[in-house]
């Protein structure tokens, strides 16, 4: 059984057409758009638009400041503790 088909076969480039013996090339000016293209390698791909790329370095900053601010609390309440225990017991084994 012999199935006929309805059109032309093109390549999956687009960019050949199938003559029942061979795929002849098609001239660049009847060339389908609409046929799949090869994909574009992956560094040449858009990961992020730039105003996603703008949210996060803020987000970023943001999140930076946070720990730093929260790293500076820590250390001053480490020197109110020791100031105090200083206070409260004299020189001990710390350095007062």
């Amino acid at each position: 059984m012999v199935m006929s088909q309805s059109g032309p076969v093109y390549s999956p480039d687009g960019r050949h057409l199938w003559d029942g013996q061979q795929w002849v090339p098609i001239a660049s000016s009847t060339f389908l758009p609409s046929q799949p293209t090869a994909a574009a390698p992956w560094y040449r791909k858009q990961i992020a638009s730039p105003g996603m790329v703008m949210i996060m370095l803020v987000i970023v900053v943001l999140l930076g400041g946070l720990m730093v601010h929260a790293a500076q609390e820590e250390q001053k309440s480490e020197r109110q503790s020791h100031y105090i225990y200083c206070q409260t017991y004299g020189e001990g084994d710390l350095q007062c």
